[in-house]
C-alpha cells in the first residue's frame, strides 16, 4: 500500500514537474531556433542589400567621374579647336 502510494506520488511528481519543465524547454528551443533562423535570414538579406547599395554607389561614382572627365575633355577639345 505504501509502496503503491510512493510510486504514484513519484509518477505524479515526475509528470507534472519535470515533464512540465521539459515542455517549456522544448517550446523555448523551438522558438529560439525559429528566431535564429529569421535573424540569420534577415542579416543575410541586410548584408546583400548593403553590398548591392555599395555596388550601386561605386558604379554611380564611376559614372560621375566619367562624366566629369568627359566634360573636361569636351571643354579642353573646344578650347583647343577655337584657338
Amino acid at each position: 500500500m505504501i509502496y503503491n502510494f510512493l510510486l504514484q506520488s513519484f509518477f505524479f511528481f515526475f509528470f507534472f514537474f519535470f515533464l512540465n519543465y521539459f515542455l517549456y524547454f522544448l517550446y523555448f528551443f523551438v522558438f529560439f531556433c525559429i528566431f535564429l533562423y529569421f535573424f540569420f535570414l534577415l542579416s543575410f538579406f541586410f548584408v546583400c542589400m548593403c553590398s548591392f547599395f555599395i555596388y550601386i554607389y561605386i558604379y554611380a561614382l564611376i559614372l560621375d567621374l566619367h562624366n566629369i572627365l568627359k566634360d573636361w575633355h569636351l571643354k579642353y577639345y573646344i578650347t583647343i579647336n577655337n584657338k
